[in-house]
Parts: C-alpha cells; sequence; structure tokens
C-alpha cells in the first residue's frame, strides 16, 4: 500500500516483459518493428500503440503525447522548449522537500524569477495563485496531487487564471494518473508530464509528455537528436542530416531511443487500468481511503490529509509517533508504508484498487499496538 512510491509488479506487466524478452531474444519481426523506437514514421520504430493508449487515459490525442524516461525529464523538456525570456516569472508551490527541485536556480541563471505559491494545509489555494500572478508570469508550475498528504489542487480554475494572465500552466502529474480519472481537456492543462511506476502499475524509466495541440507546433525542442523529426526518404536529400524537419506532433520533444521493454510493461499496464475503467478505480480507490480514514479516527488518530471530498486523492496520512522507526516495523512485517519527516512526521497509506479492507484492518491492527 505503498503506491504513491512504487508498485509491485502485476502478472500482465511482468508477462508483457517476459513476451518482449522472447522477441528481442529471437530477433523477430514483432521486435523488430519496434527498433529503434523513438520520434514517429518510417525508420524510426512503432510508438503509436503506448501513444494511443495513454492518450486515451488523459482523453488526449496520441499526436499529444511524447515518450519520456521519468517526469522530471518531462518537466525539463517543457521548460527548454519555453525558453522563458530574462525579466519574466514562473509561479510554483513554496520551497519544499515536498517537490524537490532545482528550478528556481536554473532560472535565475537565465534572468527568470520564481514566485512561490505557499501551500495552505497542503493545498495550492486557487485565490493564492490570483494573488501572486502578473504580467510578467509566463508559467505556472505545480502537481496535480501533493505527495506528501495526498491534496488534490484545483488545476482547473488554477489554469483558468495563469491563461487569464497570458500564462500556460505545466502539470506534474504523477500522483494522479493512474489513482483517478484525469482529463487534459476539461482541466485545460497546457502541459503535463508523468511517470509509470507509481499509480500507473508500470516500470521505472518510462514516462510521458502531455502537450496540447494548438501548442505543438509553436516550440521547438531544447534537446536535439535524431527522434526530433522524420528521415529523409532518400540520402541525396540528406545534405544538411538525416532529419528533414521537426514531427508535427509532440514527438519533436523525443530526442532517441526509449526503452523498448519499460514501455511495452507501460502499455500493459495502461491497458489493464482502461478495461476496469478509471471510473471504477477511482471510485475503488477512494472507498479504500475513507474505510481506512475511519479506521484510524476510532483510533484517535490525527488525519494530515484533507477530508474534503473534492480535496481527496489515494493518499491517506496521519500523524503517529516515532512514525520513521514504526515504519521500518510495518515494512519488516510486511506492510509497505512510507513516514518520517518527508510526510509532515507521520505515516503514509497509498492503496490501490486491488487492495482490500482486510489489509487495511491488518494494518490498522498493527498500529493499535
Amino acid at each position: 500500500m505503498n503506491h504513491a512510491a512504487i508498485s509491485p509488479c502485476p502478472l500482465y506487466v511482468k508477462e508483457a516483459i517476459y513476451k518482449h524478452v522472447e522477441n528481442w531474444e529471437s530477433m523477430n519481426p514483432e521486435f523488430m518493428s519496434l527498433v529503434p523506437y523513438g520520434g514517429e514514421g518510417p525508420g524510426q520504430g512503432e510508438t503509436s500503440a503506448v501513444k494511443q493508449s495513454f492518450a486515451k487515459l488523459l482523453n488526449a490525442k496520441p499526436q499529444e503525447i511524447a515518450l519520456v524516461p521519468n517526469t522530471n525529464i518531462g518537466l525539463n523538456t517543457v521548460i527548454h522548449a519555453l525558453d522563458i525570456p530574462s525579466g519574466k516569472n514562473v509561479l510554483m508551490a513554496d520551497a519544499a522537500i515536498e517537490h524537490p527541485t532545482l528550478l528556481p536556480r536554473v532560472l535565475a541563471n537565465r534572468g527568470v524569477k520564481t514566485q512561490f505559491v505557499p501551500r495552505k494545509s497542503g493545498q495550492i489555494r486557487p485565490e493564492d495563485v490570483q494573488s501572486k500572478i502578473d504580467k510578467d508570469t509566463k508559467l505556472v508550475f505545480l502537481g496535480h496531487v501533493e505527495y506528501s498528504q495526498g491534496t488534490r489542487n484545483d488545476i482547473k480554475t488554477i489554469g483558468e487564471i495563469a491563461h487569464r494572465h497570458g500564462a500556460y500552466i505545466l502539470v506534474d502529474a504523477f500522483q494522479s494518473v493512474g489513482a483517478m480519472r484525469v482529463d487534459t481537456k476539461k482541466l485545460d492543462v497546457d502541459f503535463l508530464s508523468t511517470g509509470t511506476y507509481k499509480w500507473m502499475l508500470g516500470i521505472k524509466g518510462t514516462g510521458f509528455l502531455y502537450v496540447k495541440e494548438e501548442l505543438i507546433t509553436k516550440f521547438e525542442p531544447g534537446l536535439f537528436g535524431w527522434a526530433n523529426g522524420p528521415y529523409y526518404d532518400s540520402w541525396k536529400k540528406s545534405d544538411r542530416g538525416w532529419i528533414r524537419d521537426l514531427h508535427p506532433s509532440a514527438s519533436r520533444f523525443e530526442t532517441g531511443s526509449s526503452c523498448i521493454l519499460g514501455f511495452e510493461a507501460a502499455k500493459a499496464a495502461i491497458d489493464f487500468l482502461l478495461n476496469i475503467g478509471m471510473d471504477t478505480v477511482e471510485k475503488r480507490i477512494l472507498l479504500l481511503t475513507d474505510y481506512l480514514i475511519d479506521r484510524l479516527k476510532k483510533l484517535g488518530i490525527e488525519i494530515h490529509s484533507p477530508l474534503d471530498p473534492n480535496s481527496r486523492s489515494g493518499i491517506v496520512t496521519f500523524r503517529y509517533p516515532d512514525a520513521t522507526e514504526v515504519v521500518k516495523t510495518l515494512r519488516a512485517k510486511g506492510f509497505w508504508v512510507a513516514g518520517g519527516f518527508h510526510y509532515l512526521d507521520g505515516i503514509r497509506v497509498s492503496p490501490h484498487y486491488y487492495n482490500t479492507e482486510e489489509e487495511i484492518d491488518n494494518l490498522v491492527g498493527q498500529l493499535r499496538r
């Protein structure tokens, strides 16, 4: 029950990995059709299938999806592409271990100021964004769900504020995609990045970047490689290199070969979630967290996570004495949870749809001892 950190490997993901290794071992046509696995189009490998699956998860279009190795590379890709001018500013959550990043330092080196928006009760409130944003703000950057307490930020309202001021919104969705329905069209986000090894039940080394369709050709990649664009169809035409131009899709933000094994595993994980339905997954996760909160309240334990249903997620954090040591003891007994100063000196539990009420009862039973 630690999906906010990393998920165990589901059977269907394991099977996808084994199947890929067998194809790789024999170098059969199915494997070779994927090589080298970057960009799109002739000679660049078949990446469309996994992009189609992830796009469905976000109510997006496949051409709005780029493959990245992790969430932070996706976020960096956007920062480099935006190339924010000196004298402008970026809004982000207040400096905390909540989102450890050197972004303010990187921006400062470019003459770009960082405006910090304070969290209140673990949440970035739209009114606080409104009070900080100004005519020089070019980007609002925040997480969809705060990883320590599980507070869900009001991305739609914050995005509306950003757009009214001519700014873009960039969202780290690592703690939401796979745990709840995330609809990029309803949220109206400009850029979104996430990895797969937490709530999506995928594997490390795989992630996705979403770029709103109308923004794709407005920006050029800040990192270069053969996957940025389609190849020429003839060597005679390639006097300045193999790449003819930039892809008209988000694939222009890919630089080279991605991990085929990882994305084959990610596709299996995503397709399984799609088959269940994200509404069903989210409902089940919230039911389990409701059950956990109710059990904790009966023990008189203080809950750090929000109780308002509109601000909830799959994460429940609560105060507990000597949390770091208690978590070590729990893990030794097979209860995989997180705890310590990252979580307000409490314990964080993050169950997924397949966890059971009995497992939560067993965990709470350990806390009563």
